[in-house]
């Protein structure tokens, strides 16, 4: 029954961060819309932006909205981990994103965040494994931009994708061998789901632009992983971009 009530709020929240996402742009664009009527704003650097693709990196937090492992867990009668896990942390994202038209450019990025440390200890060798708990998002997605083709100095988008999210507890250090050995005492899980967001662009100049960003990221492993299957979270990030063209774009 808890189970059942964490899954159908995890739910509720995902429906309600999406519901506030497009209601956020509607306002942005309605706001842009009218305030672009009338106004001059400067198209050079305008469709420079509307031409050209994107690499850039972005930079924030990843807030946990699903469970937290204990605080100690036990693998066998032999050894157990102890977490260190926190629901909030930085999160970094790098993306390359190719423009197919004004309205539409396709991204593809990866993610990474520390999730806290785990403590691996095996009581009959007597040997403790001190690691991280990390996990990558690696995404394709589409960001939509309902403003494509009106001159304002915000562009606002939604995102919509999805593609592999990868939790790992790497080992960085072995008490009594000295020794890390690859893949040794080290676990890894992946889960195939979707990402939603949004956000909006804010060209500077020819080149360069300003991404603030919103994603909320699904991830329910089909089996416990670190004594917890759901991973669930929302980022909010900032990040700075490379506007950049094809020879055989417009310019």
């Amino acid at each position: 029954m808890k189970k059942r009530q964490q899954d159908t709020g995890h739910a509720i929240a995902g429906r309600a961060f999406v519901a506030a996402l497009i209601t956020l742009t509607i306002c942005l664009t309605s706001a842009l819309t009218a305030s672009a009527q009338g106004r001059s704003d400067d198209l050079t650097t305008v469709e420079h932006y509307y031409n050209k693709h994107q690499l850039g990196v972005r930079l924030g937090g990843w807030a946990n909205l699903g469970d937290s492992p204990i605080d100690s867990v036990g693998v066998d009668e032999n050894a157990f981990y102890i977490a260190d896990i926190a629901d909030a942390n930085f999160y970094l994202e790098a993306y390359a994103g190719y423009r197919f038209g004004r309205a539409l450019i396709g991204e593809f990025s990866v993610g990474i965040v520390s999730r806290g440390d785990l403590t691996f200890r095996d009581t009959f060798s007597r040997e403790t494994f001190f690691g991280s708990l990390l996990v990558y998002p690696i995404l394709a997605k589409a960001k939509i931009f309902p403003m494509g083709g009106i001159s304002g100095k915000l562009h606002p988008y939604l995102m919509v994708g999805g593609g592999a999210y990868y939790a790992r507890h790497d080992v960085q250090i072995v008490t009594s061998s000295g020794y890390v050995y690859r893949d040794f005492q080290e676990a890894s899980k992946t889960k195939f789901s979707y990402v939603v967001g949004g956000g909006f662009d804010w060209p500077l100049a020819s080149m360069l632009a300003l991404d603030f960003n919103a994603q909320y990221m699904p991830i329910d492993f089909s089996e416990q992983f670190i004594s917890i299957q759901d991973y669930s979270s929302v980022t909010i990030t900032a990040g700075i971009k490379y506007l950049f063209a094809t020879k055989t774009q417009k310019r």
